[in-house]
């Protein structure tokens, strides 16, 4: 399954109703939402239940911004807003293009990413522009890593990637399992590569490998 806003005009997913709304690739085959067209792609969920992303099957699930406009995942109701991978492929977040993608939970609800499977979750903004995590609610952001694979922030590109927290709940980074969670910013100082290693917000510090 292909959803792509290749037009003029935004596309948007948005549930206000009292019901859920999935997007759950359980097949053989990939599911990819792509934004390489001139106008904004936004998952919204200002109701009253849950927005799900789920990979459960035996094929990719991808989001790319590629285009010149921005890809918003935005939860600002009551229910929460899933990202869950525990299936055998990657889930991917793509922002090589020259727009924002942006992860923003304003509402009373948590906003969560998951990798409880044996494959890759990964995020990677190798482009010109930000790709930002934002929190401003009352309730938590989390990046939850149990499984048997990696869940790696990857930001080569030209411009930020940010992790914002002003409000008065949590955002976390949880890795329980055996494998990797990375934090990776890669720019060349003199000719050698350094990555700048984020910790969660409670350790307030910055450190250099």
């Amino acid at each position: 399954h292909s959803s792509k806003n290749a037009g003029l005009s935004t596309m948007s997913f948005q549930n206000p109703g009292p019901s859920t709304m999935s997007f759950q690739n359980s097949g053989p085959s990939n599911m990819s939402f792509q934004n390489p067209g001139l106008c904004n792609m936004s998952f919204q969920n200002p109701g009253l239940s849950n927005m799900s992303f789920r990979n459960t099957g035996l094929s990719n699930m991808s989001f790319r911004n590629t285009g010149l406009s921005n890809m918003s995942f935005q939860n600002p109701g009551l229910g929460n807003m899933y990202f869950q991978n525990p299936g055998l492929c990657t889930m991917s977040f793509q922002n090589p293009g020259l727009c924002t993608m942006s992860f923003q939970n304003p509402g009373l609800s948590t906003m969560s990413f998951q990798n409880p499977g044996l494959s890759n979750m990964s995020f990677q903004n190798p482009g010109l522009s930000t790709m930002s995590f934002q929190n401003p609610g009352l309730s938590t952001m989390s990046f939850q890593n149990p499984g048997l694979s990696t869940m790696s922030f990857q930001n080569p590109g030209l411009s930020n990637m940010s992790f914002q927290n002003p409000g008065p709940s949590t955002m976390s980074f949880q890795n329980p399992g055996p494998s990797t969670m990375s934090f990776q910013n890669a720019f060349h100082l003199q000719g050698e590569v350094v990555y700048r290693v984020y910790l969660p917000p409670s350790c307030g510090k910055w450190y250099y490998m």
